[in-house]
């Protein structure tokens, strides 16, 4: 079943990926950074200055490395190795969503319930945009793995088994800069790996398997950071740079953290509904299954809490990016409250009321490229961060709505022109000197970024694009029968 269901999300996935990756936050900085990691190794660790180091160390480049060198092998030029890079978010997003499902599968007892909350995840949840986006799904995958090896696995403690755990940790710890707001969490994983069942003690016999565990994710985290202030020495050092974004008082600080879980343009609940219904049962969860219920609310007030700190809590990607990793944890949450539950029933509509909730904010997401917002913003002079957080007229779900509506209704031939005025109400009157308000024509926005429906549209075709439709054609149909398969697999189960 669990092979089913990765086939199944990953072909989905991938017959909708936009074929191109180098356009999403600094995917291509990394992609650049891995090529001088291989082919310069000995400078690339000497510090040369010729050498383009990325902002989130070296860790996360050897998650790109198969993907990159590969496309390397067989003569490929940078467009194809930016094409065979964008499958690696589509992978990692699949692999998280069976972990989810095989996961709930033993906190609930059910095949079913299961299944219907993985599903959820993949298509009505953040998870979905960032399958194309990437930036977050590497440390996502690698810590839910991390927390299933010291959480759920069976109680043996091998030494194959505790190097993967180590390196589990590792890649969620390293592969992003914002990893250090996941030290608690990780921290906790490595003491109930090492932990009986029932207590905080560790077994014994186990201590130099806890030491080689430490040395290798302390060790790493120690060189990544280095190697990772190399980018910001630019800046003027990474310290020099958090502060010229650190949020002015407690007052702010509480408020970012209710707006990470609940404002309109970047709420956790607003692009992921069923966090509200893990944010709800966690209490009793707590009782429940304490040491999942911890493992969560780490994950989440160390990302919550660390990222509100800054005035930038948020930025110009889908939803609250930033939250990517916390995702997870709190759908496993909710399996195990359904799983405790004993009357499960009545959990099946407040789950399938948010997975429908959910729906269209991820289908939004996937359908158009992110950035989209942001390059409106700069056309119209309002690219300011707050109108990002906070200004309903920048609310990214509105925008992408406007932008299908466009879509939908563009059946006259190019150049066509849809302007829009993002116009704000004065109060009552405008000032005298108040600048008008600039237009921008969204119909230069209104394209889908998936590879496979811009081939269809002959205005949005490329050669590269249109050699590649059959190969999306095939994901397509071969995700839609591997889905098929699971559903009837999991309702003979």
């Amino acid at each position: 079943m669990a092979g089913l269901l990765f086939a199944a999300v990953f072909l989905i996935y991938l017959s909708l990926s936009p074929g191109a990756i180098g356009g999403m936050g600094y995917t291509m900085e990394e992609i650049v950074a891995t090529q001088n990691l291989f082919h310069s190794p000995r400078a690339f660790f000497s510090g040369a200055e010729e050498i383009r180091y990325p902002r989130n160390g070296p860790v996360a480049l050897l998650v790109h490395a198969p993907f990159v060198l590969s496309a390397e092998m067989l003569g490929l030029d940078m467009r194809w190795i930016d094409r065979a890079v964008s499958v690696e978010p589509a992978l990692l997003s699949a692999l998280l969503i069976t972990l989810i499902f095989v996961w709930s599968r033993r906190l609930t007892g059910s095949a079913g319930w299961a299944a219907l909350l993985a599903l959820g995840t993949a298509f009505a949840t953040m998870i979905w945009p960032y399958a194309y986006i990437g930036l977050e799904t590497t440390q996502s995958v690698f810590l839910l793995a991390a927390g299933w090896l010291a959480l759920e696995e069976p109680s043996t403690r091998s030494w194959p088994r505790t190097l993967t755990f180590a390196i589990s940790a590792t890649f969620a710890l390293s592969a992003k800069s914002t990893g250090t707001f996941l030290v608690p969490a990780v921290l906790f994983l490595i003491s109930r790996y090492f932990a009986r069942a029932d207590s905080w003690w560790g077994r014994p016999g186990h201590l130099p398997k806890l030491l080689a565990t430490l040395t290798i994710v302390g060790g790493t985290f120690l060189v990544n950071s280095h190697y990772r202030s190399l980018f910001w020495v630019n800046f003027g050092g990474s310290a020099n740079f958090v502060k010229l974004w650190i949020a002015h008082g407690p007052i702010s600080i509480a408020l970012n953290v209710v707006s990470f879980l609940f404002s309109a343009n970047k709420g956790l609940v607003v692009y992921v509904p069923l966090a509200l219904i893990a944010l709800y049962v966690l209490p009793r969860v707590a009782v429940t299954h304490r040491w999942l219920a911890v493992f969560a609310i780490l994950v989440l007030g160390g990302l919550a809490g660390g990222f509100s700190l800054l005035r930038n809590w948020s930025d110009e990607t889908w939803g609250p990016r930033y939250l990517h990793s916390a995702i997870a944890p709190l759908i496993l949450c909710v399996a195990a409250s359904i799983g405790a539950a004993p009357y499960r029933r009545r959990f099946l509509l407040p789950v399938a009321t948010a997975i429908l909730l959910g729906a269209y904010p991820a289908f939004l997401g996937v359908f158009f490229y992110y950035g989209a917002l942001h390059a409106a913003q700069r056309a119209t002079s309002q690219p300011t961060l707050e109108a990002l957080q906070f200004d309903p007229v920048w609310n990214h779900l509105r925008f992408n709505d406007r932008l299908l509506e466009i879509w939908l209704a563009s059946d006259e031939p190019p150049p066509r022109r849809t302007w829009w005025t993002p116009e704000h109400k004065w109060f009552f009157i405008p000032p005298k000197d108040a600048p008008p308000w600039k237009s921008v024509d969204l119909a230069a926005y209104a394209i889908p970024q998936s590879a496979m429906i811009r081939t269809l549209e002959a205005e949005h075709r490329s050669p590269i694009d249109r050699r590649c439709l059959p190969f999306y054609l095939g994901s397509a149909l071969a995700g839609a029968i591997c889905l098929l398969a699971f559903v009837v697999v999991i309702r003979r189960s």
